[in-house]
């Protein structure tokens, strides 16, 4: 588990980690709540001709982003990481090719970033949260996948 560690140590220091249940939840909720938040509180003031209505409709923009953040943390955007030995240069080069074509297999994603020991495919959508950037960071004789839930499930079937 040696190599484990060393890559963990690599992905920590490019800033990449697995995130857990609570990060996914407040970052969703926060970027969607206050969005709702104000589009609501907009829409019900210009609805009823009443700045006062508005009140109505902030709150509700926030326990909207707080749901949806429930349920995407919940749905598989929690993260997971794969950790895969190899026992020569043949197998490392065959992973590689395998996982490229996986992951852009997997409906909008991308390769943003690829140098030596470092992939990262992101979203299409120009979501730049983080949230489900698929990070690889390869060593020697192994490689660390960090990826969403939901994402991993589909990676495991071709790696």
């Amino acid at each position: 588990m040696a190599g484990e560690s060393e890559l963990l140590k690599k992905a920590l220091i490019r800033g990449k980690e697995p995130y857990g249940f609570a990060t996914v939840w407040g970052r969703t909720a926060l970027s969607t709540g206050v969005l709702f938040g104000l589009f609501m509180g907009a829409f019900w003031a210009i609805f009823y001709g009443s700045p006062e209505a508005a009140i109505v409709g902030v709150p509700g923009g926030i326990l909207f982003g707080l749901t949806i953040g429930l349920v995407t943390a919940s749905a598989g955007g929690t993260g997971k990481t794969l950790y895969v030995e190899f026992s020569n240069q043949e197998e490392k080069e065959s992973f590689i090719s395998n996982l490229n074509i996986g992951i852009l297999q997997i409906k909008n994603y991308q390769m943003t970033l690829k140098d030596d020991e470092f992939m990262l495919f992101q979203t299409r959508s120009g979501s730049r949260m983080n949230l489900w950037d698929i990070s690889v960071i390869i060593g020697g004789k192994s490689a660390l996948i960090i990826a969403p839930k939901g994402a991993m499930k589909k990676i495991e079937r071709f790696v």
